[in-house]
């Protein structure tokens, strides 16, 4: 895993991330990671982020040595074809259509959140960019990313420090044990405080999707996970949930209701998507916040529902951490290179965290009540 997506990208230059992240799974035809994962059964995947591009997978421990050379040879040194590009183009152009296809409200509502900075681009870029690339423009961006930038290599599973060593030689990448550093090179976007209503022209609308998007403030604890986890759940991950009772249950306002937060660096969100009827919109809005604000001035009671999210949360997160080993090595590299606690030290915070703890952790981070109201009539 290393820095990259939109946050490492110009306006010249946005959706190269993703692009790079293609052709390091196909650099080559016939050798490239994908096919030579295949041929054991065992995987290889890629993702991009606003943040990091992550080569992740898994393989069989008798063969670690093979599989290990082969991604830090493919990754950081094997170079790739003009012909490769232009299909890895080709992949990257589909992709684009069915995103927009399915996608646009979404891309519509990220624009006008992150408004004039980086960030109101999409993380896949748009086709013209990506058909303008040429092999040393994409060459020179790698480059950046991986000989000069910083990354890092996790692994679980029977493999020694000494062992990865001797695997990577001579590239000689692998630096620090255990290490966290300072060095952070992304941009953070611009938070527009704002309502938009995207209204569809000449034609009648019943319903309004709603999404209420909450800036946290950034208070570098390592609770701030955990604890938005479990407030979390306790807004609407639970048959019981606060919101989902409050706007389904006893108003019947809503059928169901989501949210969810997303960690950054630097910058963290929160947001809560729902439907409704259009006449209710205003009334769905108000009950939203005025349930965060109320449990942030301390006026909520929530310590019962807290206790069944509490325990939820620690469930999903130990079965995750016991039998999902991608995902938890995958934040075992976000805890170096983005400070985020691993799963272990999620479990063992869970473990002594208590409403009060939540409650104040809460507060702190929607101290501002900054906030982004979308309504999307469908």
């Amino acid at each position: 895993m290393f820095y990259g997506g939109t946050s490492m990208e110009n306006y010249n230059n946005v959706g190269i991330s993703h692009l790079l992240e293609h052709l390091l799974l196909n650099l080559n035809e016939e050798h490239g990671l994908n096919n030579y994962f295949d041929v054991d059964g065992v995987k290889v995947n890629g993702a991009t982020s606003r943040e990091y591009i992550n080569i992740y997978g898994y393989f069989l421990e008798e063969n670690k040595e093979r599989y290990i050379k082969k991604l830090i040879n493919t990754v950081f040194c094997q170079d790739f074809t003009d012909k490769m590009l232009e299909k890895n183009k080709k992949i990257v152009e589909c992709e684009i259509n069915q995103y927009n296809y399915l996608s646009k409200s979404k891309m519509l509502q990220n624009s006008l959140l992150f408004k004039n900075s980086i960030w109101e681009n999409d993380i896949l870029g748009t086709i013209d960019n990506i058909n303008s690339f040429d092999a040393e423009t994409v060459r020179e961006f790698r480059r950046n990313l991986l000989v000069n930038g910083t990354f890092v290599l996790a692994l679980r599973g029977d493999i020694g420090y000494s062992d990865v060593e001797n695997y990577v030689y001579p590239y000689e990448i692998v630096k620090m044990v255990n290490a966290y550093h300072d060095y952070y090179p992304c941009s953070t976007p611009i938070f527009n405080e704002k309502t938009y209503y995207n209204k569809k022209e000449n034609e009648q609308s019943n319903y309004s999707e709603i999404t209420i998007t909450y800036k946290l403030e950034n208070i570098r604890r390592k609770e701030l996970f955990p604890c938005l986890a479990v407030f979390n759940t306790m807004l609407t991950c639970l048959e019981k949930s606060v919101l989902l009772l409050r706007l389904r249950e006893e108003l019947r306002y809503v059928y169901q209701i989501h949210s969810y937060p997303e960690l950054f660096y630097e910058f963290n969100i929160f947001r809560i998507k729902t439907k409704t009827l259009k006449c209710n919109e205003d009334r769905v809005i108000e009950e939203i916040t005025s349930v965060i604000e109320r449990f942030c001035r301390n006026e909520l009671d929530m310590q019962q529902i807290f206790n069944i999210a509490k325990n939820r949360v620690y469930n999903e997160i130990l079965l995750q951490y016991e039998n999902e080993p991608i995902i938890s090595t995958n934040q075992l590299a976000k805890s170096v290179l983005f400070r985020q606690p691993t799963n272990a030290e999620i479990i063992d915070i869970l473990e002594k965290l208590d409403y009060w703890n939540v409650q104040m952790c809460i507060a702190l981070m929607f101290g501002k009540m900054q906030k982004n109201i979308y309504v999307s009539e469908s």
